[in-house]
């Protein structure tokens, strides 16, 4: 099996090997794709650790039918995020640990 990682014209390659290696990537998804389009939902991020566990599941065997799911967005409620929120909970959880 093959896996194809975005780093040919990526500003920082050794983001998106070390999200890969790990398995998992605390951050903005979209700084993963390549060349590097994070800035485009601005002030919003993608929260890649909101992601349901069953969301690649769902959605490579779902039947296509969007407007009578809701599953998709149920999601993207969850995961889109202000820049302000996430800096407030990282600067809570700081706090406390």
């Amino acid at each position: 099996s093959v896996m194809k990682l975005a780093t040919r014209t990526h500003s920082n390659p050794r983001k998106v090997i070390n999200a890969y290696a790990d398995g998992k990537f605390n951050g903005n998804l979209l700084d993963l794709m390549e060349p590097g389009y994070g800035h485009l939902l601005s002030p919003y991020i993608i929260d890649n650790t909101r992601f349901p566990d069953d969301w690649f599941i769902k959605t490579t065997s779902c039947n296509k039918e969007c407007d009578k799911c809701g599953y998709c967005n149920s999601v993207l409620e969850k995961i889109l995020v202000k820049m302000k929120g996430i800096i407030d909970a990282y600067s809570t959880q700081r706090t406390i640990n």
